[in-house]
């Protein structure tokens, strides 16, 4: 975010249509390792998207199996940000 504002992350598409993933925002970790959550839910398209105030900095989006894939997933994320 190159100011302070609000970051909107919606889960575009997702198939197959039955599945749930997990869709969180956060920060990266000191270590570039892997993106600390600060919130998340489990999504399907169509659920509401995230939106979180942010100030000026980096910030990153994780996609992860919730525990309920049966099958591959392949989604489509669409991002707005100050």
């Amino acid at each position: 975010a190159s100011q302070n504002g609000t970051i909107t992350i919606n889960l575009s598409s997702l198939a197959p249509g039955d599945a749930r993933i997990g869709l969180g925002l956060g920060v990266l970790r000191a270590d570039l390792a892997a993106c600390n959550l600060t919130t998340y839910i489990n999504a399907m398209t169509g659920s509401g998207p995230i939106t979180a105030l942010v100030d000026r900095g980096s910030y990153c989006v994780r996609v992860f199996d919730a525990g309920a894939l049966r099958t591959p997933a392949a989604f489509t994320l669409t991002t707005a940000y100050p």
